[in-house]
């Protein structure tokens, strides 16, 4: 009998399928605005790299963003979000933990919901995604308050506690 259930398992495991991402066919984008909005950093950086599997009609898995790639455009400002707010020497990479996609492949929006893992914290976060003709562009924002991070100043101007960001990323079925 354990036989005859290892050997479902496995044959309905070996059938699904599995779709990748790699930080080299993708970009990622962050927008955080000071208080007052004069202040508006622009950070950038290669896109995640993960693999999301597919079961019964839904994908899960996780999407991995390297920290340390991350750039804003000014070399200071590179420094002390890496060093001081993300901590990367501890922390070097974030995770997006998803469950539950549909993978539709038309270019309409969908609702996602996942966890964001960041600075060792895990946090739910929910937003939009679209697949068309292998790219996946993917939307949400997150509060750095839910998170073990300092509110970012310079001269007085403080960073709001959200943070847009934006994944736009090949993505391949495997």
């Amino acid at each position: 009998m354990k036989i005859f259930i290892l050997a479902i398992f496995f044959s309905v495991n070996a059938f699904a399928d599995t779709y990748k991402l790699d930080s080299r066919n993708g970009e990622m984008s962050g927008l955080a605005i000071g208080k007052p909005s004069l202040m508006k950093i622009k950070i950038e950086g290669p896109g995640p790299s993960g693999v999301l599997t597919e079961n019964q009609n839904a994908v899960s898995g996780f999407l991995t963003l390297n920290l340390k790639d991350l750039k804003t455009g000014i070399d200071l400002r590179d420094r002390h979000m890496k060093e001081k707010y993300l901590e990367i020497g501890k922390f070097p990479e974030a995770q997006l933990h998803l469950m539950n996609l549909k993978i539709i492949d038309s270019n309409v929006e969908q609702i996602f919901t996942g966890n964001l893992v960041l600075k060792g914290e895990s946090k739910p976060v929910s937003g939009t995604y679209k697949l068309n003709d292998g790219k996946l562009l993917a939307k949400f924002t997150f509060s750095i308050k839910d998170y073990p991070i300092a509110t970012p100043k310079y001269l007085g101007i403080e960073v709001t506690d959200k943070v847009e960001i934006e994944i736009n990323s090949k993505i391949t079925r495997e």
